[in-house]
Formats: C-alpha cells, sequence, structure tokens
C-alpha cells in the first residue's frame, strides 16, 4: 500500500494517478509519478509532496473525478496544504 501524504491509496488508484501525472503533469508531477511507480514496484511506500507536486496532484484528481472517499480525503489534506504554504517568491 502507498501513503501519499499519509492517506493509503490502492496499488490502483497509485498506478492511476502516476500514469495521469506522466502524461499530464509538470516536471513536479513526473518526478512524483516516479516515486509512486518505485514505490509500487517495492511495494510500499510513504510519499510527502512539496507545493507543486501538490498542486500537479489536485489537477490530476480534479480531471480524474472519483468517487473514491480516499481521494477525496487526498485531496482535502493537499489544498489544506497548498493553503498554507505560500508560493515560491521570484528571484
Amino acid at each position: 500500500m502507498i501513503r501519499l501524504r499519509g492517506v493509503p491509496l490502492s496499488d490502483e488508484e497509485a498506478s492511476e494517478l502516476a500514469a495521469w501525472l506522466r502524461a499530464n503533469g509538470d516536471l513536479g508531477g513526473v518526478e512524483l509519478a516516479a516515486r509512486i511507480e518505485r514505490a509500487l514496484i517495492a511495494g510500499s511506500g510513504m510519499l510527502a509532496t512539496d507545493r507543486a507536486q501538490a498542486l500537479a496532484v489536485l489537477a490530476a484528481l480534479d480531471d480524474w473525478r472519483s468517487d473514491s472517499e480516499r481521494l477525496f480525503e487526498l485531496a482535502q489534506g493537499l489544498r489544506e496544504f497548498v493553503a498554507e504554504e505560500p508560493p515560491p517568491r521570484a528571484a
């Protein structure tokens, strides 16, 4: 089982999320997809996200429109994280 920001995801959910991120994500989303795929190969994993990766996952979940309560919980936690985390400043 994979945990993304503490929320357990089935292997199927994690695999679908990784595929979406790899196909539609920015660099952060693709990096997270690779980490999810490595965790799937290992059989388990606990993954954190940075703000950019959280936004990529939220885009995936908004596009996905799943009825999964776990994915709803993940989206809710990511929205709270993004709201708390200030965006990076331009150099």
